[in-house]
């Protein structure tokens, strides 16, 4: 916009004479024609002169109306939110923007101390920023999350300067700047959580390969081992002392290499004959072994099961040890009972968050979902990446390989599990099979 040059009193004076040299005049008595000829010429210069710089005067205004407005505008409208805070922390001033990025309304903000607004995580960011800019009025930057009226924590970026010529110890306010930085730091966690994911799937995969190896040649030797006692076994009288302490020793390599067998089945490495099976039938069978097995305590469950299938293709024995292993962590955790459910769920409805194996991807458009649920004491938070590591313990969670060995089964049909959890409210753990019949 181009402003107009107010003119110079002498170009006034000029073009009032000028237009006052064709006005009429009028007679006056007691003064010479020529004498009165010149006053009224001054009085009508002068009249118009003051007529032109009300003109002028009126121009200005308009066009610092326009200025004004066109200010006010870039001011409110700008892509990055301002804020005006005071010497105490009140805040001044703000645009649109800013009471935009918070979702209220200025007569909300407007006399409000800045502080109330930072998250309170953030508050020492941000006295940190008024004790540097109190000895330092140059411009500062930090990053901090400020609280919307909803009290979502909004993060953002923020540039600081005191006004010029003033600090903040002599009355001078402070300017911010501040831009919306939220979907850039989700960007960045996520990001971060993506490549901690691909690093611990790196590291187990590793891990997996050596103890899938070292398991399956110990497997072997114990094999040999077992073949060569039951052959000396073969030489002995059967109720000779030798006798009985090579059984002794047949039973205990036995059990090391059931043992090596689950360490297999924790990597998925074990071998499982698959067919047709109703999920349905294959609990049910599951919870009756459990009823009648002197060894365990069984729990009260209570099922919500279809009458016949949905149907998965897996090994009978491996499917109902994930179930028995399930239902017995879900009785470690307390509670007055299990609860048992399936269904048959699209594959993107399967949930991320703390989902096993890290990197599983759905090959199937849908699911089959066993859900065994507890009310007891809940998973604390740290714990949710160790559960399914072979023998972590805790009084909440299952012992030795149950959880482990549950996995490796899951992972070697191509399934995966999810786990929900809050502290004294229990526990939901989810298997997910693709299903044999797909919608």
């Amino acid at each position: 916009m181009t402003t107009r040059k107010r003119p110079s009193s002498d170009g006034l004076r000029t073009r009032a004479e000028a237009r006052a040299t064709g006005m009429p005049s009028e007679p006056c008595e007691g003064a010479s024609p020529e004498a009165l000829q010149r006053a009224l010429h001054e009085l009508r210069v002068h009249q118009i002169e003051v007529e032109m710089q009300n003109e002028e005067l009126r121009r200005a205004q308009a066009d610092l109306s326009v200025l004004h407005t066109r200010y006010v505008d870039l001011y409110d409208l700008a892509p990055v939110a301002y804020c005006t805070v005071d010497a105490q922390g009140r805040i001044e001033q703000v645009n649109l923007t800013m009471t935009s990025l918070l979702s209220t309304t200025r007569s909300a903000l407007v006399g409000g101390h800045m502080s109330q607004l930072v998250f309170k995580a953030d508050q020492s960011i941000y006295y940190q920023l008024r004790r540097t800019l109190s000895r330092n009025g140059s411009l500062q930057a930090c990053e901090l999350r400020l609280v919307n009226s909803s009290g979502t924590p909004i993060w953002t970026s923020v540039q600081a300067t005191v006004e010029a010529g003033a600090g903040l110890a002599d009355g001078g306010v402070v300017r911010l700047a501040l831009m919306d930085i939220t979907a850039r730091r989700s960007a960045e966690a996520a990001l971060e959580q993506q490549r901690h994911e691909q690093a611990q799937l790196a590291k187990t995969m590793s891990l997996n390969r050596m103890a899938g190896a070292v398991a399956h040649h110990f497997n072997n030797d114990l094999g040999a081992v077992i073949l060569a006692l039951d052959m000396a076994l073969q030489q002995l009288h059967e109720d000779s002392e030798p006798a009985q302490v090579l059984r002794l020793a047949v039973g205990s390599t036995r059990k090391a290499a059931g043992l090596a067998d689950n360490m297999l089945k924790c990597l998925g490495a074990s071998r499982q004959t698959d067919r047709l099976l109703d999920l349905s039938a294959v609990v049910e069978e599951a919870r009756a072994q459990m009823l009648v097995d002197p060894t365990k305590n069984a729990p009260d469950v209570y099922t919500d099961l279809p009458s016949s299938g949905p149907m998965i293709m897996g090994d009978a024995k491996h499917i109902a040890l994930v179930v028995s292993s399930l239902i017995a962590n879900a009785q470690e955790a307390g509670g007055a009972y299990v609860r048992v459910a399936i269904r048959s769920v699209p594959a993107n409805e399967i949930s991320a968050a703390h989902r096993f194996p890290l990197g599983w991807k759905s090959r199937a458009g849908t699911y089959v979902c066993l859900e065994v649920a507890d009310h007891g004491s809940g998973i604390a938070p740290g714990d949710f990446e160790r559960i399914f590591d072979p023998f972590f313990s805790t009084k909440f969670t299952g012992r030795g390989l149950g959880l482990p060995v549950s996995l490796g089964l899951v992972q070697a049909s191509d399934g995966a599990i999810t786990v929900e959890s809050t502290i004294g409210q229990g526990s939901v753990f989810r298997v997910f099979w693709p299903s044999a019949v797909q919608a």
